[in-house]
């Protein structure tokens, strides 16, 4: 049996028909690929946002990151949405504020590598300052 050798793939250069074919079948399979990637990606942020809204799950992964031991019942989930200038609206996975305290977990969950996240981290963190501030006159302003 004969295989594709680098002399069949330099006919195909050549060959303006052919390398449309092969130019639409690539993209046909990166494009399924795709979407069958995304969906994979999709029910794994589902399955981690539905563990992290039970406060009890969050009470242990803070534990085991952490080793502070803190109650579910102590946990209440804070706003994860934030109106900022211009109406753009940016939303965090899940965050919890410590009842009574202005002590708070910001989690966020990724499924691919995202290189700026240390400044949507620090978007987070200054819209959770502002909004806790209770300072209603500089809500106004901005």
């Amino acid at each position: 049996m004969k295989g594709f050798t680098h002399k069949d793939y330099l006919k195909i250069e050549q060959n303006p028909k052919a390398k449309k074919f092969l130019e639409e079948e690539n993209k046909s399979y990166i494009e399924a690929y795709e979407k069958v990637k995304s969906e994979i990606d999709k029910k794994h942020d589902v399955i981690f946002k539905r563990i992290l809204l039970n406060k009890k799950e969050v009470s242990k992964f803070i534990y085991k990151k952490f080793e502070i031991k803190i109650k579910a019942e102590k946990l209440e989930l804070y706003n994860k949405e934030f109106i900022k200038r211009g109406g753009r609206i940016l939303s965090a996975d899940v965050i919890y504020k410590l009842k009574n305290r202005k002590v708070f977990f910001l989690i966020e969950h990724q499924t691919k590598n995202y290189y700026h996240m240390s400044f949507r981290i620090l978007n987070y963190e200054v819209e959770i300052m502002r909004t806790c501030s209770g300072s209603k006159k500089e809500e106004k302003k901005q």
